[in-house]
């Protein structure tokens, strides 16, 4: 199956963006959730993650990258943000250098 799909935490504002891109999501509530879609995604080509930048979403980052190179992270396109919803509504926060969390995976 040449397909892509986008992983990525709980985003409600994602949603209105979804009918413009020609791709499957998957949107966890919980990373929890992150190992039980693994069969399901693993018939796809590419899985963009965009998880959340804290230390959970890095952790299961750098676990799944190693683990299948169909994995590409995406969190640096909202590298100054917690997650992707508060890229896409536009709500800053501050990120600590100490945390890692400016460092592409």
């Amino acid at each position: 199956m040449d397909q892509n799909i986008q992983l990525s935490g709980k985003n409600e504002n994602l949603l209105q963006d979804l009918t413009k891109i020609q791709t499957d999501f998957v949107i966890l509530n919980s990373l929890s959730f992150f190992e039980k879609t693994k069969k399901e995604i693993g018939e796809y080509t590419r899985v963009n993650l965009f998880l959340d930048r804290d230390d959970s979403g890095i952790k299961a980052t750098r676990k799944a990258i190693p683990s299948d190179f169909k994995f590409k992270d995406q969190s640096i396109l909202y590298k100054d943000f917690k997650d992707l919803n508060d890229k896409l509504t536009g709500k800053e926060i501050m990120i600590k250098e100490s945390q890692g969390l400016r460092q592409h995976f």
